[in-house]
């Protein structure tokens, strides 16, 4: 059975975490991110000697709203 990896897929985000304007929201927060191809994603994190893992899936910036 063949894994995907979601690459070039949208997918929905939800959460309370780091803002444009703040550290932690106040409110919950929800989104939509589009997935990176993992090599590519790799090369960004080995520039700040971190490692990542396959499990992993890795996402660029997207569009983020409150939850009403």
């Amino acid at each position: 059975m063949q894994q995907s990896t979601f690459e070039n897929e949208n997918m929905a985000i939800g959460g309370w975490g780091k803002s444009d304007t703040r550290s932690e929201s106040q409110v919950k927060l929800r989104g939509w991110i589009n997935v990176v191809n993992n090599n590519e994603c790799a090369k960004v994190y080995d520039k700040v000697n971190r490692a990542i893992m396959k499990s992993q899936i890795y996402a660029g910036s997207g569009h983020y709203s409150r939850v009403e």
